[in-house]
């Protein structure tokens, strides 16, 4: 039920065979870098090896640093699927079995203690979420029902040892699993400490009331070497749009609606399961939930709060039915809209994942429920226990029937000429084409080669500039042979790839269609004069770039430019307000260069003011026509900036009444060239 892939591929794990948007690739580099980084002696959660040249961040991104770095010798002696596999198995097994622990504390009952283990530990939010190879999600999974055992635990008998436990456990849900678990746990010991308060369990003014705040100040403590450089890491786009969260949130309908992965119950649901995201509860924790409720309603109030609490959190920001979220011209907001607005909080997308605190909330109702019912069973002796196991047993097959996925192996195939870029002693780097941060294989790759890579995938979008800016790069980005209005030489843009170290650009075959592949041809012969593969194979097609020893300067377009439009055959690009290129200068001397271009304003006659590196160079009137324009002035070496701007600001052609154009345009540019001088 779990793992088919290991009869059918044992060198795969699951993830299916897709190489977009496939997480078992991300977390076989994973483990590669993370082993990596450890033994180099270097800080994991930064990297140069993905978005190279610049590099990148992890610090939003799962790498289960506890797990990564324990599994380090097992990685050196059996490799990244063999790890891989075992923290699947041992998080299912931890979960299963952790969830029984915390049971078997309000039942007494290990038979009843069993099946909310099995549901909670096969569930189907997480035989989905392993399927799915969400690796960070399925390790996190046993550390939840711990950290509440521990909880209740500290609660009853505030100790030392239990106190240090619960804060372990509580700083290794996201140490050692999904970040969002802190989140998760943080408002269920609210909401336990705050239902203890009510009845009476504890008093305010008790001394365990401040022992146990230490909880969370450890559990602060423990996380500090990854929170602190985390929270001091401005990474804007980790805080998604709403709608984002709206599409990853629990449809009401999908709480009674089994997984379309189900290998026996897919097929009935997997059109009306199309129409709603959402996780799948279970009919029959749903049925021994409910029926506990009704019986044991003084044990199972607190289940029923928390379950109620997480559920709504689940539905995101609006309730949706049925994948509908508006009635009758209204939405329904929800709690999850605090939190949105909450810092740090807010980088929770899939409020969704939120379910998980639910199920368990649920397993815990439902084998006090069970015990119930097993009551009702003769307590004499071996007979009872005989008794009991034919419907525990046939629950438990009920529940694995209802909640089981289908696991498809990720394609472990690896092109041979990976093989032959790892036999290479020399430091270069490689662009992979299609440019794109949603293929993940990429990375699989690099584990076998272990060169930077230009790009990567992350599960985020990252800030790249060098795809933007860089000549021949920005085209393969979009796979537009398009003359773009940023005129260079072939000398400068080699010296792009000789200055940053990029000998081969690799096009994929089984991502590119032959007009795609034709494109890049047109791109390398007309921008890199490479008119001969170097290699190819059913997989890939290899271009080796050619290599200039002396790199000259080159530059390109970086934020604010509108697309290429042409204009009686010529390219041009409007602006807004302002807009910035970037000019590299490879040499660590001060350079004089020539800035030349035509532009045009839109309109109406407008100032247009140019800085380099922050300093006005020229402010010059500009006319609604197009006219030439040469200027000198000296830049650093590395990175300059130049930003050209409207000092009039910019006006959209709608407001106008000239078109329906709602664009904000100042300025319209063609031929924009930099020399040296």
């Amino acid at each position: 039920m779990v793992f088919p892939t290991v009869f059918s591929n044992p060198s795969a794990i699951p993830g299916g065979d897709a190489k977009v948007w496939n997480d078992a690739y991300y977390w076989l580099w994973a483990f590669w870098w993370f082993r990596k980084a450890v033994m180099e002696l270097k800080n994991p959660f930064l990297t140069g090896y993905l978005y190279y040249p610049e590099g990148t961040n992890l610090y939003y991104s799962p790498l289960i640093p506890v797990v990564s770095f324990v599994m380090i010798p097992l990685q050196l002696s059996f490799g990244s699927v063999t790890v891989a596999y075992l923290v699947l198995v041992l998080s299912l097994v931890g979960s299963a079995y952790f969830a029984y622990r915390l049971a078997i504390r309000f039942t007494q009952d290990p038979f009843a203690s069993f099946v909310a283990g099995m549901g909670y530990g096969f569930c189907s939010y997480v035989l989905t979420q392993t399927a799915n190879a969400h690796l960070e999600r399925v390790a996190g999974m046993p550390w939840i029902p711990l950290t509440v055992l521990y909880l209740l635990k500290s609660i009853e008998k505030t100790t030392i040892k239990n106190i240090i436990i619960a804060s372990i456990s509580f700083s290794f849900s996201s140490l050692a699993g999904d970040s969002y678990n802190i989140v998760f746990l943080s408002i269920f010991y609210l909401l336990l400490m705050v239902w203890k308060l009510i009845t009476g369990d504890i008093h305010i003014r008790e001394k365990r009331v401040v022992k146990l705040a230490f909880i969370p100040l450890l559990s602060l403590v423990i996380l500090s070497p990854v929170l602190l450089p985390t929270v001091f890491t401005p990474c804007p786009e980790a805080v998604r749009p709403l709608a984002e969260s709206m599409s990853n949130s629990e449809d009401t309908v999908a709480l009674f609606v089994p997984s379309a992965l189900n290998p026996f119950l897919g097929r009935y649901v997997r059109e009306v399961r199309s129409r709603f995201s959402g996780f799948f509860l279970g009919y029959g924790a749903m049925a021994l939930g409910a029926y506990g409720l009704v019986k044991e309603r003084r044990k199972t109030k607190f289940w029923l709060f928390s379950f109620l609490l997480f559920t709504t959190l689940s539905f995101g920001p609006v309730l949706q039915v049925f994948g509908q979220s508006e009635f009758l011209g209204l939405t329904i907001p929800l709690p999850y809209l605090i939190l949105y607005y909450v810092p740090f909080i807010n980088v929770i997308r899939s409020a969704n994942r939120f379910i998980v605190m639910s199920i368990l909330s649920l397993c815990l109702a439902s084998s006090i429920g069970l015990k119930r019912i097993l009551q009702r069973v003769s307590s004499n002796g071996l007979r009872s226990s005989v008794l009991r196991i034919v419907p525990v047993a046939s629950i438990v097959a009920f529940m694995m029937f209802e909640s089981c996925v289908t696991m498809n192996p990720t394609d472990m195939t690896i092109p041979g000429v990976y093989h032959k870029f790892a036999a290479e002693s020399e430091e270069f780097a490689i662009l992979e084409v299609p440019v794109s941060p949603s293929i993940s294989v990429y990375q699989f790759y690099q584990t076998v080669h272990g060169k930077p890579i230009v790009g990567g995938y992350l599960g985020r979008e990252n800030p790249y500039a060098f795809v933007l800016y860089a000549p021949v790069a920005r085209q393969l980005r979009k796979l537009d042979a398009t003359l773009d209005i940023f005129r260079d030489e072939l000398a400068n843009r080699l010296s792009v790839f000789a200055h940053h170290r990029i000998k081969f650009i690799v096009a994929h075959k089984d991502l590119l269609s032959a007009p795609e592949l034709a494109t890049v041809e047109s791109i390398l012969l007309d921008g890199l004069s490479i008119d001969t593969p170097f290699h190819e194979d059913k997989l890939t097609i290899v271009y080796r770039v050619p290599w200039i020893s002396k790199p000259m300067i080159f530059f390109g377009p970086a934020e604010n430019w509108y697309r290429i439009e042409s204009w009686g055959n010529i390219s041009a690009r409007w602006i807004s307000n302002n807009a910035r290129t970037i000019l590299f200068n490879p040499s660590r001397e001060e350079k004089e260069v020539t800035l030349e271009f035509s532009v045009t304003s839109f309109h109406k006659p407008r100032t247009l003011r140019i800085l380099v590196n922050n300093g006005l160079v020229i402010a010059q009137r500009v006319p609604t026509h197009f006219t030439p324009f040469s200027l000198r002035f000296t830049i650093q070496g590395g990175q300059n900036s130049i930003i050209f701007v409207s000092a009039e600001g910019s006006e959209t052609p709608a407001s106008l009444g000239i078109n329906p154009d709602i664009r904000s345009l100042s300025f319209a540019f063609q031929n924009i060239k930099i020399t040296e001088l």
